[in-house]
């Protein structure tokens, strides 16, 4: 019996430092109302600009799980979405604790205004709104 109950003690210890661990492991979320386009027309070149804001949660520096992917819809209703247009999930870290907001540029029509944006995390369908700085 009182092996059992030392084999139990020590197991429990060796338990211990695993749940420690995982409790205060990073948490990276993806802030939809920090995150942004801005359309950047101009000599012919049409761009968009993202502002992609993520917060770390945990205690411990780590990336987004899955890539973002930004996407807008232009002014005839169609959406243009792009493998090119991605953010890499892997070039997301954020200390801990803290939030961080990356931008990137990508090409878009000049004659097609756009009027909505959004993103989307990795493989999902789900599109998740952001606003559109004028």
């Amino acid at each position: 019996m009182t092996k059992r109950l030392i084999a139990c003690a020590a197991l429990a210890l060796l338990a211990l430092p695993i749940a420690l661990a995982s409790s205060t492991s990073a948490q990276v979320t993806l802030d939809r109302k920090g995150s942004a386009c801005l359309p950047l027309p101009g000599q012919g070149t049409g761009k968009v600009r993202f502002f992609v804001h993520i917060v770390n949660h945990g205690s411990t520096k780590a990336h987004l799980r899955n890539d973002v992917h930004a996407l807008w819809q232009r002014y005839d209703g169609s959406w243009k979405d792009s493998w090119l247009n991605t953010f890499e999930a892997s070039g997301l870290t954020v200390g801990p604790h803290r939030g961080k907001t990356w931008y990137a540029d990508f090409g878009a029509d000049p004659s097609k205004p756009i009027i909505k944006c959004a993103l989307r995390l990795g493989s999902s369908t789900r599109v998740l709104p952001i606003r559109v700085l004028r």
